[in-house]
């Protein structure tokens, strides 16, 4: 697969398909997770969906962490490449997707409250790259921006994961059509309980 084909949804979609039987799905999977939260434009989501599915769920906290450490590795490059070279990478990924509108979203949303716009856009369908070099061109305190995203893309992947141990390749094709619904209901969930632990 060219490196260009990684920015076609379509073609990604084909190859996760084709690689989840791999005895390299892992090394592939940590990659995905790696690049797309700073520049790929599909969740690594729909690989590890791929990969439980086929026959390896009972690994499914295994490849929830592969996915839930290199995403946030990657959410940690994404960071620093908006707090040290927003000027000459961040404008061009904000060009690429053509996100120029959601941009100013998020700069308003990081104005009011820095935690729980990254703890949003890091377990939604938002584009969470671009949350993540706003939270570094704004000087986002870094300990606020890990925490937030640890919690976020750890309490996302995970779930996928366990669904696919509870219901298996059954729930895949569901999974696939509404990861954003998915992610919808987990977030409200994540939600409560950081209001309950840390705000009540």
């Amino acid at each position: 697969m060219r490196f260009r084909d990684f920015f076609d949804k379509h073609k990604l979609k084909e190859w996760f398909v084709l690689h989840a039987e791999s005895r390299r799905a892992a090394i592939a999977l940590g990659f995905i997770s790696f690049f797309e939260a700073i520049i790929f434009p599909i969740p690594p989501d729909f690989f590890l969906i791929a990969i439980l599915a086929a026959n390896k769920a009972r690994r499914w906290a295994y490849y929830s962490m592969i996915t839930s450490v290199f995403s946030v590795l990657g959410g940690i490059v994404s960071y620093g490449i908006g707090y040290l070279f927003f000027d000459a990478f961040g404008e061009k990924i904000i060009e690429l997707y053509k996100i120029g509108d959601q941009f100013e979203t998020a700069k308003t949303l990081f104005q009011e409250n820095a935690f729980w716009a990254v703890l949003v856009a890091a377990i939604t369908p938002l584009p969470d790259k671009l949350f993540n070099l706003v939270a570094g061109l704004f000087k986002v305190n870094p300990l606020v921006f890990l925490v937030a995203y640890i919690i976020a893309r750890s309490a996302r992947f995970f779930l996928v994961g366990f669904i696919m141990k509870i219901f298996g390749i059954r729930i895949a094709r569901v999974m696939y059509r509404h990861l954003s619904m998915l992610s919808i209901i987990l977030l409200v969930f994540v939600l409560v309980f950081v209001y309950f632990l840390f705000i009540r």
